[in-house]
């Protein structure tokens, strides 16, 4: 968990800031040190660029962007909030939810 949350202290502090936009456990990989590398920055982007379109993947996506709002450094907090519930519980948030959808908006 450290090891996360210091990988989006780090995006968060650039000048312009980085959002990583599609933070969840599969992107996270560990290292055979033991070190937690954040991976897929694909959604990723400077906070001040506009982009056209948002991708995050559903059950991990921030209530603003379900709500049609821009992402922020909040929705990594968010996201990261879930990662932090799954080392916890060893459980996945919103099981219900059938399929992982990726959203393109």
């Amino acid at each position: 968990i450290r090891d996360v949350t210091r990988g989006v202290e780090y995006l968060h502090t650039r000048n312009p800031p980085i959002i990583h936009g599609d933070l969840k456990s599969i992107n996270i990989l560990v290292t055979s040190k033991c070190c937690a590398v954040i991976t897929d920055f694909g959604s990723a982007r400077r906070l001040t660029k506009k982009d056209p379109g948002t991708q995050y993947t559903l059950r991990w996506a921030a209530p603003e962007l379900l709500m049609d709002d821009e992402p922020g450094l909040w929705s990594d907090i968010w996201s990261l909030g879930w990662i932090w519930y799954e080392v916890m519980t060893n459980s996945i948030p919103f099981q219900h939810v059938q399929k992982d959808t990726t959203v393109i908006k």
